[in-house]
């Protein structure tokens, strides 16, 4: 779940900025790099669009709970688990 969490926020982040450069400078990376220019759209830029666009309801998704309830805290560190003895009685 770690690495579906990864890859959805670097998604979002990309088409974050690739927003924030279309809104000051009048540039579409993704329509760039995919496609012949701003404003037009190829298959493979509307994959791209497509996966941005769940990577941002899936954050959101996982965040909700901690936007909600703001007293809890997301734990980060590793899972330890330790044996368990059995005893008999």
């Amino acid at each position: 779940m770690r690495l579906v969490n990864t890859f959805a926020l670097a998604l979002m982040l990309l088409g974050a900025v690739n927003w924030l450069m279309v809104a000051l400078f009048d540039v579409d990376l993704v329509a760039n790099l995919f496609a012949h220019g701003f404003g037009t759209v190829s298959d493979v830029s509307r994959v791209f669009y497509t996966l941005v666009g769940v990577a941002g309801i899936w954050v959101t998704y996982t965040l909700a709970p901690y936007l909600v309830a703001p007293h809890r805290t997301i734990d980060i560190r590793p899972i330890r688990c330790e044996p368990q003895r059995i005893t008999r009685r």
